[in-house]
Parts: structure tokens; C-alpha cells; sequence
């Protein structure tokens, strides 16, 4: 049965959390991706050095396949290489990577979603669909990976009024709390339709061992059953996921704590 979710809010964030935003759209295999060609005409549409991604590069990736036989151990044998392209901002903030497969956009610095990344993923869609014209959309997927950060907080229990009691469980049960010295744990949950999402939370321990570095919030949306690649119910079942995202991150959150985020601070 999936989640009722309450209205959105749409009220921004004056200290966002969030570290990393991916957008990708899988589709059927296009070897022409590995020719190099491809990828510079939609380089080009997308602005060429004086556009968003001004550097490019080849991109390459390896797989791998697993044979089977009654009674016999996995053989693993290496397949060829996958070709792409690579194209990014001078910083490495913003890169869109295209490969025979699929097309995803990654940032670091994410602004907003309307009048912006939105934006983004319409411009790399439209090139993409004069470049390739893909047939099949395989896969879309929004993931928002937020870390949370307060300097105060050194134990699990601190996270108290700051996440959800519904996902911190065991750290604010009086039996557990006490003991309790890190948390992860994964969620699957079917959000409406054919959309679903995966959640991945915890703490997040220091590189050192000792105390913790913040509370990881990694919400993974997708829909993966095969149909026509349209890019216009891509966008607007973006728009969706998006706003489907933003709720679950809010409720994900001590309402106190929303709050928090929501004020400015002062100068």
C-alpha cells in the first residue's frame, strides 16, 4: 500500500543539508554513445565550453559477467569496455555523464529545484533526444543524499530532536539507548504508483573511530518498469518524485528541527 503523503511545503531551507543530487534516466543499449561523435554534438547543444559543462572527457567503464553450471563455482569473466563521455563544470560541482545505457546529472552544489536543476535535466533530455532518440526509458531515478551536521551531537542519542523518532527506533527506546553506538538501517517503501524509494539512514562515525561525524539521509526514488522514452512525462514525473522527495525528507526530520533549518541566520 503506498504512503499517504501530506501536503507539500514548499518553504526553502536557509541551511540545507543536502551533499549530493543525482538525476539519471536509463535506457536501451546505443553503442553510437561510444563513438565520440555523439557525445561532442551534444556537448555542443549543450553549449560547448561556453555552456554549463565546458570540459569533456572520454569515459570508460568495465563489466563484468558471471557464468553458471550445475554444481560448479561462479566464473567470472571481464566483458568490453563500456564508452562514454564525460562533461563538467571547472570545479567538479556539476557532471553529466552519458554512457550507452544512460544519461545522469550530479551535483554538489545544488541550488533549487524550479529555475534551476529542473532546468537542467529538460536542456540534457531535449539534447539527448535529438542526439540518440532513445525508445525505452528502463529506469528513472532521483537520489538526494543528505548529511546532517551538529557539532553539539557526539552520541546516537543526540540525534534525538533532530531526526524523526520514527526512524531513530532504537536509540530513543529507554532499554536500547543507552547501548546503542551507531545505527544504519535501509527502508523500502512504495511512495505511489510505480514510484518507490529507498531509504539508507545512520549515523555517520568519524574516520578516527571514536564519536560521530553527523547522520546520513539517502533518499533513493525511482520507477523502473520499462515504457516509450517521452521526455515530457519524464520532466513532469520528476516534478512528482521531486516533491514526493522533499516530503519525506521533512517528515525524515524533528518538526524543531525543520524549523531550525528553515531561519537564517543572523549576521
Amino acid at each position: 500500500m503506498p504512503l499517504t503523503l501530506p501536503a507539500l511545503d514548499d518553504r526553502p531551507l536557509a541551511r540545507a543539508p543536502l551533499a549530493v543530487v543525482v538525476f539519471q534516466v536509463r535506457f536501451e543499449q546505443n553503442l553510437s554513445v561510444g563513438d565520440g561523435d555523439t557525445g561532442l554534438r551534444i556537448h555542443e547543444r549543450l553549449g560547448g565550453r561556453d555552456g554549463l559543462y565546458p570540459r569533456v572527457e572520454p569515459l570508460q567503464m568495465l563489466g563484468a559477467s558471471v557464468q553458471m553450471g550445475p554444481g560448479l563455482a561462479p566464473i567470472t569473466s571481464p566483458t568490453v569496455p563500456s564508452r562514454g563521455v564525460r562533461m563538467r563544470n571547472d570545479d567538479g560541482t556539476l557532471v553529466l555523464s552519458l554512457m550507452p545505457e544512460f544519461i545522469s546529472i550530479e551535483t554538489t552544489s545544488y541550488g533549487s529545484w524550479k529555475n534551476d536543476f529542473r532546468d537542467r535535466i529538460s536542456e540534457v533530455l531535449n539534447a539527448l533526444n535529438d542526439n540518440i532518440q532513445p525508445r525505452v526509458e528502463e529506469r528513472l531515478g532521483l537520489r538526494y543524499v543528505n548529511r546532517i551536521v551538529e557539532p553539539e551531537v557526539s552520541s546516537p542519542a543526540d540525534f534525538r530532536g533532530i531526526i524523526s523518532d520514527g526512524l531513530l527506533g532504537p536509540i530513543v527506546d529507554d532499554f536500547w539507548s543507552p547501548g546503542v553506538t551507531g545505527l544504519q538501517q535501509q527502508l523500502e517503501i512504495d511512495v505511489y504508483d510505480d514510484v518507490q524509494c529507498v531509504v539508507r539512514h545512520g549515523t555517520l562515525a568519524r574516520s578516527t573511530g571514536i564519536g560521530l561525524d553527523g547522520y546520513l539521509l539517502d533518499l533513493d526514488l525511482f520507477r523502473q518498469q520499462p515504457r516509450r522514452f517521452d521526455v515530457k512525462n519524464i520532466i513532469e514525473t520528476s516534478d512528482r518524485i521531486n516533491e514526493a522527495a522533499t516530503t519525506l525528507f521533512q517528515n525524515s526530520l524533528a518538526p524543531g528541527y525543520l524549523e531550525i533549518l528553515r531561519e537564517v541566520p543572523s549576521s
